[in-house]
């Protein structure tokens, strides 16, 4: 079966794989991250599988929105502030 994933960020300002977003994570690090596909991940550079936990929490938000997502059993609290 062949998935096929849309890149950029949707006309409405929603996250997608390809988007390249800063965001602000639990209130303190500001952080550039590109958003890759399954095979895609260099965390050093800021670019993170779309299947991560990261990745999930923001997939589909828009700037100003914010989400939660749990890594290594502690909840992290990230804000969209610019999508690319």
């Amino acid at each position: 079966m062949v998935r096929v994933i849309e890149s950029g960020v949707k006309k409405e300002g929603g996250i997608k794989v390809g988007s390249s977003v800063l965001i602000e994570l639990d209130g303190s690090r500001v952080l550039n991250l590109m958003i890759g596909t399954y095979n895609e991940s260099n965390p050093a550079m800021g670019l993170v599988s779309c299947d991560t936990p990261i990745a999930t929490a923001i997939l589909g938000k828009k700037i100003g929105e914010t989400a939660i997502y749990t890594a290594a059993e502690q909840k992290h609290r990230v804000q969209i502030i610019r999508i690319d």
